[in-house]
Protein backbone atom coordinates (compact mmCIF):
# COMPACT_ATOMS: atom_id res chain seq x y z
CA UNK A 1 0.00 0.00 0.00
CA UNK A 2 2.94 2.47 0.94
CA UNK A 3 4.47 1.84 -2.64
CA UNK A 4 1.13 2.08 -4.00
CA UNK A 5 0.68 5.45 -2.28
CA UNK A 6 4.08 6.72 -3.11
CA UNK A 7 3.63 6.21 -7.16
CA UNK A 8 -0.11 8.35 -6.31
CA UNK A 9 2.61 10.94 -5.03
CA UNK A 10 4.97 10.83 -7.73
CA UNK A 11 2.00 11.05 -10.22
CA UNK A 12 0.34 14.35 -9.18
CA UNK A 13 4.07 15.91 -8.39
CA UNK A 14 4.52 15.43 -11.57
CA UNK A 15 0.92 16.89 -12.69
CA UNK A 16 1.18 19.80 -10.39
CA UNK A 17 4.72 20.91 -11.18
CA UNK A 18 3.82 24.62 -10.42
CA UNK A 19 1.20 24.11 -7.60
CA UNK A 20 3.54 24.07 -4.49
CA UNK A 21 1.82 24.81 -1.60
CA UNK A 22 -1.38 22.80 -2.60
CA UNK A 23 0.97 19.94 -3.33
CA UNK A 24 2.28 20.32 -0.25
CA UNK A 25 -1.07 19.94 1.16
CA UNK A 26 -1.16 16.40 -0.75
CA UNK A 27 1.48 14.88 0.14
CA UNK A 28 0.47 15.59 4.13
CA UNK A 29 -2.79 13.79 3.04
CA UNK A 30 -1.49 11.42 1.49
CA UNK A 31 0.94 10.01 4.36
CA UNK A 32 -2.05 10.53 6.61
CA UNK A 33 -3.64 7.78 4.90
CA UNK A 34 -1.02 5.03 4.98
CA UNK A 35 -3.35 3.28 7.79
CA UNK A 36 -6.09 3.37 5.86
CA UNK A 37 -7.84 0.74 3.81
CA UNK A 38 -6.63 0.80 -0.25
CA UNK A 39 -10.08 1.60 -1.46
CA UNK A 40 -10.64 4.72 0.90
CA UNK A 41 -7.14 6.04 -0.37
CA UNK A 42 -7.69 5.23 -3.77
CA UNK A 43 -10.91 7.17 -4.16
CA UNK A 44 -9.70 10.26 -2.18
CA UNK A 45 -6.41 10.24 -4.00
CA UNK A 46 -8.41 10.22 -7.62
CA UNK A 47 -10.87 12.52 -6.52
CA UNK A 48 -8.12 15.09 -4.62
CA UNK A 49 -6.11 14.42 -8.59
CA UNK A 50 -9.11 14.72 -10.40
CA UNK A 51 -9.93 18.45 -8.72
CA UNK A 52 -6.82 19.94 -8.78
CA UNK A 53 -6.61 18.73 -12.32
CA UNK A 54 -9.62 20.94 -13.10
CA UNK A 55 -8.16 24.02 -11.11
CA UNK A 56 -5.16 24.16 -13.19
CA UNK A 57 -6.69 22.85 -16.32
CA UNK A 58 -4.75 19.82 -16.68
CA UNK A 59 -5.26 16.53 -18.41
CA UNK A 60 -4.65 13.76 -15.67
CA UNK A 61 -3.83 10.58 -16.45
CA UNK A 62 -3.28 7.22 -14.64
CA UNK A 63 0.54 5.25 -15.32
CA UNK A 64 0.14 2.03 -16.61
CA UNK A 65 3.23 -0.50 -15.18
CA UNK A 66 5.26 -1.47 -18.40
CA UNK A 67 3.73 -5.58 -19.73
CA UNK A 68 5.91 -6.85 -22.17
CA UNK A 69 4.58 -9.95 -23.39
CA UNK A 70 6.73 -12.14 -26.02
CA UNK A 71 5.64 -15.65 -27.51
CA UNK A 72 7.39 -18.00 -29.01
CA UNK A 73 5.15 -20.07 -31.78
CA UNK A 74 6.51 -23.25 -33.50
CA UNK A 75 4.05 -25.61 -35.60
CA UNK A 76 6.14 -28.75 -37.00
CA UNK A 77 3.89 -30.88 -39.38
CA UNK A 78 6.36 -31.75 -42.40
CA UNK A 79 7.97 -35.09 -40.66
CA UNK A 80 9.29 -37.74 -42.70
CA UNK A 81 7.58 -40.43 -40.59
CA UNK A 82 3.74 -39.70 -39.23
CA UNK A 83 3.29 -36.65 -40.47
CA UNK A 84 0.58 -33.96 -39.05
CA UNK A 85 -2.14 -32.31 -41.04
CA UNK A 86 -2.78 -29.77 -38.29
CA UNK A 87 0.37 -27.87 -37.04
CA UNK A 88 0.98 -25.19 -39.06
CA UNK A 89 -2.36 -24.11 -39.11
CA UNK A 90 -2.40 -24.23 -35.20
CA UNK A 91 0.65 -22.21 -34.85
CA UNK A 92 -0.85 -19.85 -37.70
CA UNK A 93 -3.96 -19.57 -35.45
CA UNK A 94 -2.64 -19.39 -31.72
CA UNK A 95 0.15 -16.60 -33.25
CA UNK A 96 -2.93 -14.32 -34.45
CA UNK A 97 -4.67 -15.25 -31.52
CA UNK A 98 -1.77 -13.95 -29.16
CA UNK A 99 -1.03 -10.96 -30.95
CA UNK A 100 -4.38 -9.66 -30.43
CA UNK A 101 -3.77 -10.04 -26.53
CA UNK A 102 -0.79 -8.22 -26.94
CA UNK A 103 2.15 -10.36 -27.22
CA UNK A 104 5.18 -9.87 -29.69
CA UNK A 105 4.89 -12.65 -31.50
CA UNK A 106 7.95 -15.48 -33.01
CA UNK A 107 6.53 -17.59 -35.19
CA UNK A 108 8.13 -20.69 -36.75
CA UNK A 109 6.57 -23.71 -39.07
CA UNK A 110 8.39 -27.00 -40.05
CA UNK A 111 11.91 -25.91 -38.71
CA UNK A 112 14.78 -28.44 -37.98
CA UNK A 113 16.97 -28.52 -34.90
CA UNK A 114 19.48 -25.40 -35.75
CA UNK A 115 16.30 -23.44 -36.98
CA UNK A 116 14.04 -24.01 -33.67
CA UNK A 117 17.29 -23.12 -31.15
CA UNK A 118 17.89 -20.00 -33.37
CA UNK A 119 14.30 -19.07 -32.39
CA UNK A 120 14.78 -19.88 -28.50
CA UNK A 121 17.88 -17.87 -28.63
CA UNK A 122 15.87 -14.90 -30.29
CA UNK A 123 13.04 -15.50 -28.00
CA UNK A 124 15.56 -15.17 -25.02
CA UNK A 125 16.84 -12.04 -26.02
CA UNK A 126 13.60 -10.28 -26.83
CA UNK A 127 12.31 -11.34 -23.40
CA UNK A 128 15.14 -9.04 -21.24
CA UNK A 129 12.81 -6.43 -19.80
CA UNK A 130 9.61 -8.29 -20.73
CA UNK A 131 7.02 -9.14 -17.97
CA UNK A 132 5.71 -12.40 -19.50
CA UNK A 133 6.98 -15.29 -21.78
CA UNK A 134 4.62 -17.52 -23.78
CA UNK A 135 6.35 -20.54 -25.63
CA UNK A 136 3.77 -22.93 -27.91
CA UNK A 137 4.79 -26.53 -30.03
CA UNK A 138 2.47 -28.03 -31.86
CA UNK A 139 4.07 -31.34 -33.19
CA UNK A 140 5.36 -34.08 -32.05
CA UNK A 141 6.71 -34.66 -28.49
CA UNK A 142 8.63 -37.94 -27.41
CA UNK A 143 9.14 -39.16 -23.45
CA UNK A 144 12.23 -40.68 -22.71
CA UNK A 145 13.10 -41.61 -19.58
CA UNK A 146 11.18 -39.36 -18.32
CA UNK A 147 12.21 -36.21 -19.96
CA UNK A 148 9.89 -34.35 -22.96
CA UNK A 149 11.51 -33.82 -26.31
CA UNK A 150 9.85 -31.44 -29.12
CA UNK A 151 10.83 -33.43 -32.38
CA UNK A 152 12.16 -31.34 -35.56
CA UNK A 153 11.51 -31.88 -39.22
CA UNK A 154 14.07 -32.63 -41.68
CA UNK A 155 16.17 -34.74 -38.97
CA UNK A 156 17.18 -38.12 -38.92
CA UNK A 157 16.24 -39.73 -36.07
CA UNK A 158 16.00 -44.02 -35.66
CA UNK A 159 16.54 -44.25 -31.90
CA UNK A 160 16.97 -42.76 -28.23
CA UNK A 161 20.20 -40.93 -28.77
CA UNK A 162 19.11 -39.52 -31.73
CA UNK A 163 16.35 -37.79 -30.12
CA UNK A 164 18.46 -36.43 -27.01
CA UNK A 165 20.78 -35.51 -29.64
CA UNK A 166 18.50 -34.05 -32.42
CA UNK A 167 15.41 -32.97 -30.43
CA UNK A 168 15.02 -30.13 -28.55
CA UNK A 169 14.65 -30.40 -24.46
CA UNK A 170 11.23 -29.17 -23.60
CA UNK A 171 13.04 -27.95 -20.16
CA UNK A 172 15.43 -26.13 -21.96
CA UNK A 173 12.88 -23.88 -23.19
CA UNK A 174 11.80 -23.25 -19.66
CA UNK A 175 15.41 -22.80 -18.22
CA UNK A 176 15.73 -19.89 -21.12
CA UNK A 177 11.97 -17.92 -19.95
CA UNK A 178 13.60 -18.16 -16.00
CA UNK A 179 17.28 -17.31 -17.21
CA UNK A 180 15.61 -13.66 -18.75
CA UNK A 181 13.53 -13.06 -15.33
CA UNK A 182 10.29 -12.88 -16.78
CA UNK A 183 7.50 -12.70 -14.14
CA UNK A 184 4.99 -15.18 -15.83
CA UNK A 185 6.43 -17.95 -17.82
CA UNK A 186 3.98 -20.29 -19.73
CA UNK A 187 4.51 -23.40 -21.74
CA UNK A 188 1.55 -25.02 -23.95
CA UNK A 189 2.83 -27.84 -25.28
CA UNK A 190 0.03 -29.78 -28.26
CA UNK A 191 2.83 -32.28 -29.08
CA UNK A 192 1.01 -35.33 -26.87
CA UNK A 193 0.99 -37.49 -30.20
CA UNK A 194 1.69 -41.14 -30.64
CA UNK A 195 5.75 -41.54 -30.73
CA UNK A 196 6.31 -42.01 -34.47
CA UNK A 197 9.42 -44.09 -33.46
CA UNK A 198 7.97 -46.48 -30.78
CA UNK A 199 9.22 -49.63 -32.61
CA UNK A 200 12.82 -48.34 -32.23
CA UNK A 201 12.85 -47.01 -29.05
CA UNK A 202 13.08 -49.03 -25.98
CA UNK A 203 12.67 -46.33 -23.24
CA UNK A 204 10.27 -44.29 -25.52
CA UNK A 205 6.69 -43.88 -23.20
CA UNK A 206 3.60 -43.28 -24.28
CA UNK A 207 2.65 -39.24 -24.67
CA UNK A 208 4.79 -36.82 -22.31
CA UNK A 209 6.07 -37.30 -19.09
CA UNK A 210 4.90 -34.86 -16.51
CA UNK A 211 6.78 -31.69 -15.89
CA UNK A 212 6.98 -29.45 -12.59
CA UNK A 213 6.57 -26.29 -13.48
CA UNK A 214 9.11 -23.34 -11.68
CA UNK A 215 7.70 -20.61 -9.63
CA UNK A 216 6.10 -18.18 -11.61
CA UNK A 217 5.23 -20.51 -14.58
CA UNK A 218 2.79 -22.35 -16.12
CA UNK A 219 3.22 -25.62 -17.92
CA UNK A 220 0.16 -26.63 -20.10
CA UNK A 221 0.13 -30.32 -22.17
CA UNK A 222 -3.05 -31.05 -24.31
CA UNK A 223 -3.61 -34.32 -22.47
CA UNK A 224 -2.51 -36.24 -19.33
CA UNK A 225 0.75 -36.94 -18.76
CA UNK A 226 1.39 -40.62 -20.82
CA UNK A 227 -1.49 -40.28 -22.57
CA UNK A 228 -1.91 -39.14 -26.20
CA UNK A 229 -3.79 -36.23 -28.09
CA UNK A 230 -5.69 -36.67 -31.23
CA UNK A 231 -4.72 -34.15 -33.82
CA UNK A 232 -8.03 -33.31 -35.01
CA UNK A 233 -9.95 -33.67 -38.33
CA UNK A 234 -10.54 -30.09 -39.27
CA UNK A 235 -8.30 -27.03 -39.42
CA UNK A 236 -7.07 -27.49 -35.52
CA UNK A 237 -5.83 -29.95 -33.43
CA UNK A 238 -8.66 -30.53 -30.62
CA UNK A 239 -6.96 -28.87 -27.84
CA UNK A 240 -5.39 -25.66 -29.75
CA UNK A 241 -9.19 -25.51 -31.23
CA UNK A 242 -11.06 -24.94 -27.53
CA UNK A 243 -7.17 -22.83 -26.64
CA UNK A 244 -7.93 -20.32 -29.22
CA UNK A 245 -11.86 -20.15 -28.55
CA UNK A 246 -11.02 -19.81 -24.61
CA UNK A 247 -8.47 -16.80 -25.27
CA UNK A 248 -11.25 -15.22 -27.38
CA UNK A 249 -13.73 -15.80 -24.11
CA UNK A 250 -12.00 -15.43 -20.98
CA UNK A 251 -9.22 -12.78 -19.68
CA UNK A 252 -8.15 -15.05 -16.54
CA UNK A 253 -5.08 -17.71 -16.92
CA UNK A 254 -6.80 -20.02 -15.25
CA UNK A 255 -10.19 -19.74 -16.50
CA UNK A 256 -8.98 -20.21 -19.97
CA UNK A 257 -7.23 -23.57 -19.20
CA UNK A 258 -10.27 -24.15 -17.62
CA UNK A 259 -12.58 -23.64 -20.02
CA UNK A 260 -9.98 -25.46 -22.88
CA UNK A 261 -10.46 -28.79 -20.76
CA UNK A 262 -13.93 -28.39 -20.74
CA UNK A 263 -14.30 -28.03 -23.94
CA UNK A 264 -12.04 -30.75 -24.64
CA UNK A 265 -13.50 -33.47 -22.50
CA UNK A 266 -16.88 -32.75 -23.84
CA UNK A 267 -15.58 -33.15 -27.86
CA UNK A 268 -13.65 -36.52 -26.89
CA UNK A 269 -16.27 -38.18 -24.72
CA UNK A 270 -13.47 -38.08 -21.44
CA UNK A 271 -10.48 -39.90 -23.91
CA UNK A 272 -8.54 -36.67 -23.97
CA UNK A 273 -8.09 -34.70 -20.86
CA UNK A 274 -5.74 -31.77 -20.95
CA UNK A 275 -3.37 -31.45 -17.99
CA UNK A 276 -1.17 -28.32 -16.29
CA UNK A 277 1.21 -27.89 -14.09
CA UNK A 278 1.18 -24.67 -12.17
CA UNK A 279 3.05 -22.45 -9.94
CA UNK A 280 2.10 -19.05 -10.54
CA UNK A 281 2.27 -15.68 -8.39
CA UNK A 282 -0.83 -13.78 -7.98
CA UNK A 283 -2.92 -13.37 -10.70
CA UNK A 284 -2.68 -13.16 -14.30
CA UNK A 285 -5.44 -11.88 -17.23
CA UNK A 286 -4.41 -12.30 -20.77
CA UNK A 287 -6.83 -9.12 -21.28
CA UNK A 288 -8.34 -6.95 -18.90
CA UNK A 289 -12.23 -7.05 -18.23
CA UNK A 290 -12.77 -3.85 -20.29
CA UNK A 291 -11.36 -5.26 -23.60
CA UNK A 292 -13.29 -8.62 -23.25
CA UNK A 293 -16.33 -6.65 -22.85
CA UNK A 294 -15.51 -3.98 -25.91
CA UNK A 295 -14.05 -7.53 -28.44
CA UNK A 296 -17.77 -9.21 -27.10
CA UNK A 297 -19.49 -5.63 -27.88
CA UNK A 298 -17.95 -5.45 -31.67
CA UNK A 299 -18.70 -9.34 -31.99
CA UNK A 300 -22.31 -8.53 -31.28
CA UNK A 301 -22.45 -5.60 -33.66
CA UNK A 302 -20.42 -7.59 -36.02
CA UNK A 303 -23.02 -10.22 -36.11
CA UNK A 304 -26.09 -7.44 -35.73
CA UNK A 305 -24.61 -6.07 -38.75
CA UNK A 306 -24.50 -9.64 -40.38
CA UNK A 307 -28.01 -9.88 -39.33
CA UNK A 308 -29.46 -6.67 -40.71
CA UNK A 309 -27.36 -7.51 -44.39
CA UNK A 310 -28.87 -11.21 -44.12
CA UNK A 311 -32.38 -9.84 -43.92
CA UNK A 312 -32.49 -6.91 -46.47
CA UNK A 313 -30.89 -9.13 -48.76
CA UNK A 314 -33.54 -11.68 -48.00
CA UNK A 315 -36.35 -8.97 -47.94
CA UNK A 316 -34.71 -7.84 -51.43
CA UNK A 317 -35.22 -11.43 -52.56
CA UNK A 318 -39.29 -11.99 -50.98
CA UNK A 319 -39.98 -8.33 -52.93
CA UNK A 320 -38.51 -9.93 -56.20
CA UNK A 321 -40.51 -13.05 -55.46
CA UNK A 322 -43.70 -11.10 -54.78
CA UNK A 323 -43.61 -9.10 -57.68
CA UNK A 324 -43.05 -11.88 -60.12
CA UNK A 325 -45.81 -13.79 -58.63
CA UNK A 326 -48.16 -9.82 -59.46
CA UNK A 327 -47.16 -10.52 -62.50
CA UNK A 328 -47.71 -14.12 -63.13
CA UNK A 329 -50.78 -13.30 -61.60
CA UNK A 330 -51.89 -9.96 -63.86
CA UNK A 331 -50.96 -12.10 -67.31
CA UNK A 332 -52.90 -15.31 -66.18
CA UNK A 333 -55.96 -12.29 -65.33
CA UNK A 334 -55.49 -10.52 -68.90
CA UNK A 335 -55.52 -14.21 -70.39
CA UNK A 336 -58.68 -15.67 -68.50
CA UNK A 337 -60.54 -12.56 -69.75
CA UNK A 338 -59.62 -13.08 -72.97
CA UNK A 339 -60.91 -16.28 -73.21
CA UNK A 340 -63.83 -15.54 -71.81
CA UNK A 341 -64.52 -12.49 -74.88
CA UNK A 342 -63.70 -15.57 -76.89
CA UNK A 343 -66.24 -17.89 -75.89
CA UNK A 344 -68.80 -15.27 -75.42
CA UNK A 345 -68.12 -13.96 -79.00
CA UNK A 346 -68.52 -17.94 -80.13
CA UNK A 347 -71.58 -18.51 -77.89
CA UNK A 348 -73.28 -15.39 -80.04
CA UNK A 349 -72.33 -16.90 -83.43
CA UNK A 350 -73.64 -20.24 -82.18
CA UNK A 351 -77.03 -18.75 -81.06
CA UNK A 352 -77.63 -16.82 -83.89
CA UNK A 353 -76.82 -19.34 -86.01
CA UNK A 354 -79.12 -21.79 -84.47
CA UNK A 355 -81.85 -19.05 -84.75
CA UNK A 356 -81.24 -18.30 -88.20
CA UNK A 357 -81.79 -22.60 -88.82
CA UNK A 358 -84.87 -22.48 -87.25
CA UNK A 359 -86.53 -19.40 -88.86
CA UNK A 360 -85.14 -21.30 -92.38
CA UNK A 361 -86.89 -24.75 -91.13
CA UNK A 362 -90.31 -25.28 -92.93
CA UNK A 363 -92.81 -26.48 -90.58
CA UNK A 364 -93.14 -30.44 -91.39
CA UNK A 365 -93.99 -33.41 -90.11
CA UNK A 366 -90.70 -34.22 -88.57
CA UNK A 367 -90.77 -38.31 -89.22
CA UNK A 368 -88.57 -40.77 -87.06
CA UNK A 369 -85.49 -40.28 -88.20
CA UNK A 370 -85.25 -36.78 -88.44
CA UNK A 371 -86.58 -37.22 -84.27
CA UNK A 372 -83.45 -39.28 -83.81
CA UNK A 373 -81.54 -36.91 -85.59
CA UNK A 374 -82.76 -33.69 -83.36
CA UNK A 375 -82.46 -35.96 -80.60
CA UNK A 376 -78.59 -36.67 -81.18
CA UNK A 377 -78.46 -32.98 -81.44
CA UNK A 378 -80.17 -32.34 -78.44
CA UNK A 379 -77.67 -34.58 -76.70
CA UNK A 380 -74.65 -33.16 -77.47
CA UNK A 381 -75.61 -30.12 -77.57
CA UNK A 382 -76.28 -30.45 -73.35
CA UNK A 383 -73.45 -32.33 -73.72
CA UNK A 384 -71.70 -29.07 -74.69
CA UNK A 385 -73.48 -27.23 -72.27
CA UNK A 386 -72.24 -29.13 -68.93
CA UNK A 387 -68.63 -29.25 -70.28
CA UNK A 388 -69.19 -25.31 -70.92
CA UNK A 389 -70.27 -24.88 -66.71
CA UNK A 390 -67.48 -27.68 -65.88
CA UNK A 391 -64.94 -25.44 -67.53
CA UNK A 392 -66.36 -21.89 -66.37
CA UNK A 393 -66.43 -23.78 -62.40
CA UNK A 394 -62.45 -24.14 -63.07
CA UNK A 395 -62.26 -20.83 -64.24
CA UNK A 396 -63.93 -19.57 -60.75
CA UNK A 397 -61.62 -22.15 -58.38
CA UNK A 398 -58.40 -20.98 -60.77
CA UNK A 399 -59.57 -17.12 -59.85
CA UNK A 400 -60.30 -17.50 -56.49
CA UNK A 401 -56.68 -19.75 -55.87
CA UNK A 402 -54.99 -16.44 -57.71
CA UNK A 403 -56.95 -14.04 -55.20
CA UNK A 404 -55.58 -16.48 -52.55
CA UNK A 405 -51.95 -16.11 -53.57
CA UNK A 406 -52.35 -12.06 -53.82
CA UNK A 407 -53.52 -12.15 -50.15
CA UNK A 408 -50.25 -14.36 -49.10
CA UNK A 409 -48.46 -12.26 -50.84
CA UNK A 410 -49.52 -9.06 -49.08
CA UNK A 411 -49.35 -10.71 -46.14
CA UNK A 412 -45.60 -11.21 -46.80
CA UNK A 413 -44.32 -8.05 -47.86
CA UNK A 414 -46.25 -6.86 -44.02
CA UNK A 415 -43.73 -9.11 -42.44
CA UNK A 416 -41.11 -8.33 -44.49
CA UNK A 417 -41.86 -4.68 -43.31
CA UNK A 418 -41.69 -5.25 -39.87
CA UNK A 419 -38.91 -7.94 -39.30
CA UNK A 420 -37.09 -4.94 -41.47
CA UNK A 421 -38.11 -2.40 -39.36
CA UNK A 422 -37.19 -4.67 -35.83
CA UNK A 423 -33.62 -4.89 -36.84
CA UNK A 424 -33.31 -0.74 -37.60
CA UNK A 425 -34.72 -0.68 -33.88
CA UNK A 426 -32.05 -3.07 -32.40
CA UNK A 427 -29.07 -1.62 -34.43
CA UNK A 428 -30.45 2.25 -33.24
CA UNK A 429 -30.05 0.62 -29.17
CA UNK A 430 -26.68 -1.06 -29.74
CA UNK A 431 -25.55 1.88 -31.39
CA UNK A 432 -26.89 4.20 -28.11
CA UNK A 433 -24.39 5.58 -25.64
CA UNK A 434 -22.92 4.35 -23.15
CA UNK A 435 -23.07 5.76 -20.01
CA UNK A 436 -19.81 5.81 -18.26
CA UNK A 437 -19.49 5.57 -14.41
CA UNK A 438 -17.21 8.84 -13.22
CA UNK A 439 -14.77 7.70 -9.87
Amino acid sequence: MRRLLGHLTTWVSLVLKRGGDMLGMFRVLLRALVQVPLAAALLIGFAGGSALAQERNITVQAAVPEDIRVALVIGNAAYKEAPLANPTNDAADMAKALRENGFKVIERTNVNNREMRQAIREFGNELRGARVGLTYFAGHGIQIRGANYLIPVREDIENEADVEDRGLDANYVLRTMEEAGVRVSLLVLDACRNNPFGRSMRSASRGLAQMNAATGSLVAFATSPGSTAADGGGRNGVYTKHLIASLKEETDILKVFQKTRAGVVKETAGRQTPWESISLIGDFHFRTPVDVAAVRIEENRRQMEEERARLEKEYARKSQEALAIQRRLEEQRKQIESERIRMDEERRKEEEKRKQEAAARKPAVVDEAEAIVLQRLRNEEMGRVQQERARLQEERRRQEEEDRLERERKAQQALLEEERRQAEARDRQSNRPRVVPSF
